[in-house]
């Protein structure tokens, strides 16, 4: 019986005991202590031992000072005699439930086997990884008003998950991952590599049972892949026994298949002053007809109303959004022709209140959220005048 170590310990002075007994009855048959210093592993072989034909053996390994599931135990087995009947396996040597022990069992031995068994220790080590990945559902048009089931019947477009089967890795090597305290100190940062891919490795000492820690995505200034589907900050915590940190992912796609799609309307009209924006007909090829994207020439002292309706089309609700709309003021046959709020904005139409009658500049709603196909419009009035006199 054979003990190797395949790089340095954890802790310095971790020591290793293997253990052979009888499995039928427990008893003790050979044991050994390892000594030596990081790398270095003496002390580590059994004095040849006779076994009992027809009897199964287990052989157990603890360790000394330190905590075994600091490493990855593995085990080969070898029998210089053929044709016996003595059954063993090779892998990886299964850890009992508190993580104390690993055993594995030689069984069947008969008259005349040579038996040498290794049992291998590999320092664990922490992996961090994930994928950047266009979360585009792999459609592949990028038409940024289209709401038909090409986007809203996708389950895998927008939905913050990485889709293997349909959706592809990201090529950018400006794309910088970061792993930090999630505060002010950065342990390492990588490249993401041709499919998007990113790791990091540490050993089990560099960070410890119940920290915290954050994989930060950093985005080039000017890129391609403008709208997240995830946040760019994924939190970890470190749990007992788990050193694989995987699928830490991040989502992004292109302006045009953003989930939010904006539609926006006017209706020319003559400064109603019963105005009743739901009673105003949809989608008109006339704009003086109803809401209408067909823009139309509008004489000073005229009003247009518009409709702004936003739709979510992708597979998480959109939170915190905000819709802003720039009235009118440039120059037009040497004349200033500005657009003014006709009428007050009230809260039921989700705009900022703090707008009056004749107000000429930007106007926001408030923050709202958006479920999927479930649109939300927004009104306004305005009207025109030609003067190069008005003022905001």
């Amino acid at each position: 019986m054979n003990k190797l170590l395949d790089g340095s310990r954890v802790d310095g002075d971790d020591q290793f005991r293997i253990e052979l007994q009888r499995t039928d009855n427990n008893a003790f048959v050979e044991a050994f202590t390892t000594t030596g210093s990081n790398d270095v592993v003496t002390d580590n072989t059994t004095t040849v031992t006779t076994l009992t034909e027809g009897v199964n053996y287990t052989v157990s390994e603890q360790i000394i000072n330190g905590n075994l599931l600091d490493y990855q135990t593995t085990y080969t087995c070898s029998n210089a005699t053929t044709g016996t009947d003595v059954v063993f396996s090779s892998g990886e040597m299964p850890v009992n439930a508190d993580g104390t022990r690993r055993t594995f069992a030689i069984n069947n031995v008969s008259y005349g086997d040579e038996i040498t068994c290794n049992v291998t220790n590999t320092p664990s080590q922490y992996t961090f990884s994930g994928t950047v990945f266009n979360d585009n559902g792999g459609i592949s048009s990028n038409d940024k008003f289209d709401t038909s089931s090409t986007f809203t019947g996708n389950s895998a477009y927008f939905n913050g998950i990485y889709d293997r089967s349909v959706e592809s890795g990201i090529n950018d090597i400006n794309v910088q991952i970061r792993l930090t305290n999630c505060s002010d100190t950065t342990y390492a940062t990588t490249s993401i590599n041709e499919e998007g891919k990113y790791s990091f490795s540490f050993p089990s000492n560099f960070i410890s049972v119940g920290q915290s820690g954050c994989v930060v995505q950093d985005e080039p200034n000017e890129w391609t892949y403008s709208v997240d589907t995830t946040a760019n900050e994924i939190p970890i915590t470190i749990t007992e026994g788990n050193y694989t940190y995987d699928n830490l992912n991040f989502g992004e796609v292109q302006i045009n298949n953003t989930a939010l799609v904006l539609e926006k309307q006017q209706y020319v009209h003559d400064c109603s002053a019963t105005l009743n924006y739901s009673s105003i007909l949809d989608n008109e090829t006339d704009p003086s007809l109803g809401f209408s994207e067909v823009t139309a020439k509008v004489d000073p002292g005229q009003c247009i109303a518009y409709k702004i309706t936003a739709t979510n089309r992708g597979n998480i609700v959109l939170n915190n959004i905000v819709i802003s709309d720039t009235l009118q003021k440039e120059g037009v046959d040497g004349a200033t022709v500005t657009s003014t709020l006709a009428d007050a904005i009230s809260t039921a139409d989700g705009f900022a209140t703090d707008r009056a009658i004749g107000y000429n500049g930007t106007i926001t709603t408030q923050p709202f959220s958006l479920n999927k196909e479930a649109p939300r419009s927004f009104y306004f009035n305005t009207q025109y005048g030609t003067s190069n006199s008005n003022t905001p």
